[in-house]
């Protein structure tokens, strides 16, 4: 399929004709028509996919975007194989055309922050995130993570060099002015227009980070294991949380790290289901790690800042989660994957 992203007033999403949501953009992004091709368009009903562009990104021309485009080269054979397929609409397509897919693994999220630009031509992976700030060189293929304020390019891309000097990039993450709102915007406008340092010297006394601090988040080990955090997705049609507390069970079944589970306390689905969650925690046997934490919805910040790891969803709020990650560091990984802790992703979060 081909999107057009048209400098909206407004963060948006847009779902397919099943209610998936595959896309959403931060306001005032924008680009010429780019393909955007998904393992969803040949089975709707499977949802590996979410493709998310941050706040006043430029995306080029003839750009392709490639989400859950997959195959199992350990296979012996790679393709398909019609002789090997069925008829039966209720397995997955793939396997009705005698594709082998039982080990492929389902990579199905792209995230590139805000101000970014990319250049005409560029080809994009799945499970690769952009830094806010990058740049893209045009024609590049990009098949691993681009760090925040650093120019790319090649095939596959490399990194060139860093946009500023790497104590003004930190403070660019700091004061993300992409969050500002639209009459702060126009009140700074020379700012905008001016020298980059000059702008970071003005505006960094507004950074604020949290400090660690077990306070905000109990942690059940102590804080002496590594700590995931993801948020509870009850708004969208078809959440993800239950994939990743399933795939952190199977990947860390004897406290080797702790996933927190944060939800919103002026939600009544978000409580409801936490209810729910904990009566299935507690049939569990006693190994995984698993908390969960009532937060209000200003909270998000301070819960990331004490994470390792953030593991992303398809709500809205990603493209503010995400730019908080960058800011404290923290690695993001897609809570939309299967399995989710691929060799890849567990080399990336530095697990064994």
């Amino acid at each position: 399929m081909f999107l057009r992203l048209g400098m909206e007033k407004d963060d948006y999403r847009r779902k397919n004709e099943d209610n998936l949501i595959i896309f959403s953009c931060g306001k005032s992004s924008y680009s010429q028509n780019i393909e955007f091709q998904s393992s969803y368009q040949l089975d709707p009903k499977y949802d590996y996919n979410f493709f998310q562009v941050g706040r006043f990104t430029s995306i080029g021309s003839n750009c392709k975007f490639l989400v859950d485009i997959n195959h199992d080269y350990n296979s012996v054979y790679q393709g398909v194989i019609y002789l090997y397929g069925t008829e039966d609409e209720n397995v997955p397509f793939r396997k009705r055309v005698g594709q082998k897919e039982e080990a492929m693994q389902h990579q199905g999220m792209i995230m590139i922050g805000s101000d970014v630009w990319i250049g005409d031509g560029v080809t994009i992976i799945s499970d690769v995130t952009i830094g806010d700030g990058a740049v893209i060189a045009a024609g590049s293929v990009v098949v691993s993570d681009v760090l925040p304020y650093t120019i790319y390019g090649g095939n596959p891309a490399r990194f060139i060099k860093y946009r500023f000097p790497e104590d003004i990039a930190e403070k660019m993450l700091g004061i993300r002015w992409w969050a500002f709102d639209d009459d702060t915007l126009k009140n700074i406008e020379n700012d905008m227009k001016g020298d980059v340092t000059a702008f970071v010297e003005k505006y960094e006394k507004n950074i604020n980070y949290y400090p660690k601090n077990p306070e905000i988040i109990n942690s059940a080990l102590g804080g002496t294991k590594p700590i995931f955090v993801t948020f509870l997705d009850t708004s969208d049609t078809r959440p993800v949380y239950f994939n990743i507390i399933d795939s952190f069970c199977r990947q860390y079944p004897s406290k080797e790290a702790e996933l927190i589970i944060a939800y919103y306390l002026n939600s009544e689905n978000d409580c409801r289901i936490i209810e729910n969650l904990i009566k299935y925690c507690g049939t569990l046997p006693d190994g995984p790690a698993l908390s969960f934490l009532a937060i209000n919805e200003d909270e998000d910040e301070a819960v990331i800042s004490q994470a390792d790891v953030l593991i992303c969803n398809r709500n809205i709020k990603n493209i503010d989660r995400f730019s908080f990650a960058l800011k404290y560091k923290v690695k993001c990984i897609s809570g939309c994957n299967k399995p989710i802790f691929s060799k890849k992703v567990l080399k990336k979060i530095g697990s064994n």
